[in-house]
């Protein structure tokens, strides 16, 4: 069977940066942070270094909190301080020593999904700049949506300053951006959310043009978001979702990537794939968003053969992210490219998800900490 690889590896230009292919590594949170949220160095290092060198076209960091009230979970990585984004130096130069991929880093704040030491969340206090950790969007007051806004502003700001090649705001999977565009968890009556489209979205709006002004146009922007939360009937479904498209694109966004679900649905996010019938889950979703918007578009969602990728690259997609395949075979893009016939060996077991200790790896081949 001949299969043209070569639309797999073109590169791919978005904004001010080229992808090497159309190959990238989604966010993938690494488990790799301190108790201060400084990440780990040897394994992040080990993690960027393989992915790299295994040939990916386009890197995106783990989730990164831009406040510490923002944190999602104990071992995330923080970059609400210069300091904190300081310390990615010697892990970008990590991975540069071995490719020329560019490297985004994706800002979050965790909203009602924050981490909480399992405790309820505290009472929110209207004289604090930001609300206590797992407090949801509908709490939150004017000045604090405004203190948060300015995180994600400053934390832009310390991308350039480090080096990154490009920011991804994480407005999917019910953290804080997500929570405040659905209806499904933003029932506020006010400006900021509620039956309004045009309210629930001003919040995330707000946030991408403050932080494509702090790039100033050095960096690429990019976004993941929600095509479905898969929570009918207040949930966002596919025709809200190309109207919030389009209104990124028209913000600035160069990438969009698009992803599903919320805490409440998590299977539609990552489900069991077990043969070619199970790939390109999400392809459905991805593909009514680039029909829509000028800007590239990438499809993630159980992609693990080339002949699906190939497929939804003729479709009109721009990109195809990978996440699980890439913890247990990094070096995935080189494979396909030497044999277009290989398979992801990635049974979509999901253990990676739950990693007592240690940072991010296949728990069948690596079952105890390799660092």
């Amino acid at each position: 069977m001949y299969l043209n690889i070569e639309n797999i590896f073109r590169p791919l230009q978005i904004g001010p940066a080229t992808a090497m292919n159309r190959l990238m590594r989604s966010a993938t949170c690494e488990a790799a942070g301190d108790a201060r949220g400084f990440p780990l160095l040897e394994p992040m290092k080990r993690i960027y270094r393989d992915l790299a060198r295994g040939g990916i076209g386009l890197i995106v960091t783990g989730h990164v909190f831009v406040h510490p009230n923002g944190r999602a979970s104990a071992r995330q990585i923080g970059f609400a301080t210069q300091e904190q984004a300081a310390a990615w130096e010697p892990i970008l130069q990590a991975a540069r020593n071995e490719s020329a991929a560019p490297i985004f880093v994706q800002l979050n704040y965790a909203g009602r999904q924050g981490y909480t030491h399992g405790l309820v969340p505290a009472k929110n206090d209207k004289r604090e700049r930001f609300p206590p950790p797992g407090t949801p969007f509908a709490e939150f007051y004017d000045r604090q949506i405004e203190s948060v806004i300015k995180a994600f502003e400053d934390a832009a700001r310390r991308a350039v300053q480090v080096g990154f090649d490009g920011v991804q705001l994480h407005l999917a999977h019910g953290f804080l951006l997500s929570e405040s565009l659905s209806y499904h968890t933003n029932k506020r009556r006010d400006q900021w959310g509620g039956e309004s489209r045009e309210n629930r979205r001003r919040f995330a709006l707000a946030v991408v043009n403050r932080v494509r002004e702090a790039l100033g146009g050095k960096l690429a922007l990019s976004v993941k978001m929600n095509g479905s939360d898969f929570l009918p009937p207040d949930g966002i479904e596919p025709e809200e979702a190309v109207e919030n498209a389009r209104l990124l694109a028209r913000a600035g966004v160069q990438l969009i990537e698009v992803s599903s679900s919320m805490w409440e649905s998590l299977l539609g996010a990552a489900r069991q794939v077990s043969g070619p019938q199970d790939e390109a889950y999400l392809l459905p979703l991805a593909r009514e968003v680039a029909r829509a918007v000028d800007v590239a578009v990438a499809t993630v969602g159980g992609y693990r053969t080339v002949p699906v990728m190939l497929r939804a690259l003729s479709e009109g997609l721009d990109m195809i992210s990978l996440s699980r395949p890439l913890i247990r075979e990094p070096d995935l893009p080189k494979q396909f490219q030497r044999n277009p016939c290989h398979e992801a060996r990635c049974t979509s077991c999901d253990q990676c998800f739950g990693i007592p200790e240690g940072a991010v790896r296949c728990m069948l081949d690596h079952p105890q900490p390799v660092d």
